[in-house]
């Protein structure tokens, strides 16, 4: 009996490294990726979720004029989930995706990219603030 409890811990112990090992590998793809998006313009990461319902993170990136360049989601219950397109999203301005998702995107997805979108948008006003406050 006591060899049976032995080997239950040990497989415990194997899955629990191994769910370790996958999600950090899946982290580090998930901010390569970002990292080549940010080359191209100014972004955001936006999550909804929590620690108890599935988790989805939205990567926006936009131009100097407002306009959604590259939009990719990461969603799904395992840790081989990647980065996927939203093309729904792309030549869209700052201000519609801040609004509300256009038909066809899931309420979740949307409301992660209404978060990015906002964090962009407050990122502009910070900078704008700062700019004005600047003697010049």
């Amino acid at each position: 009996m006591n060899n049976a409890y032995v080997w239950l811990i040990l497989g415990l112990a194997v899955a629990w490294f191994l769910q370790l090992f996958l999600s950090t590998r899946q982290l580090r793809h998930f901010y390569a990726r970002f990292n080549e998006l940010r080359k191209a313009g100014r972004c955001a990461i936006g999550m909804e979720g929590s620690i108890y319902r599935r988790r989805v993170y939205a990567v926006l990136v936009v131009d100097d004029d407002g306009k959604v360049i590259h939009a990719e989601q990461l969603s799904g219950v395992t840790v081989f989930a990647k980065l996927r397109p939203v093309p729904a999203l792309i030549g869209r301005s700052l201000a519609e995706v801040a609004a509300g998702p256009p038909e066809g995107i899931p309420p979740k997805i949307g409301r992660a990219f209404q978060k990015a979108a906002a964090d962009i948008l407050a990122a502009d006003a910070e900078q704008e603030a700062a700019a004005d406050t600047v003697p010049g």
